[in-house]
């Protein structure tokens, strides 16, 4: 999902932010 289009809108800064990302992403999948 890294760099994935949802990152794109959703998330801009993924890479700075990523253990979060990876929390709020795995709330949105699950």
């Amino acid at each position: 999902m890294k760099g994935g289009p949802i990152s794109q809108w959703w998330w801009p800064s993924f890479e700075k932010e990523e253990s979060f990302a990876k929390k709020l992403a795995a709330k949105i999948i699950k």
